[in-house]
């Protein structure tokens, strides 16, 4: 709700993004609800994202980061 009203209050867009990082495992009938309860509270998104639709993006940017120095990736067994 403060997201929707800073956004209108500032002349800025709101931005409702769902964190699927499994996107397999997520079930699509919690995005609708929390759509439908959000528009039962008048609360309309600008744009709705997923953080899916950036991983290609996101792989990019790590790998760019990785070569430059800036980062890491630890792949120890977990155990």
């Amino acid at each position: 709700m403060l997201n929707y009203h800073y956004a209108k209050m500032f002349d800025g867009i709101m931005i409702l993004r769902f964190d699927d990082t499994n996107p397999m495992n997520e079930k699509i009938e919690f995005v609708d609800n929390i759509i439908r309860d959000l528009k039962t509270m008048e609360i309309h998104p600008d744009r709705i994202t997923h953080t899916s639709d950036y991983f290609d993006e996101l792989k990019v940017q790590m790998e760019n980061l990785i070569k430059l120095g800036l980062a890491y990736a630890d792949d120890t067994p977990s155990d």
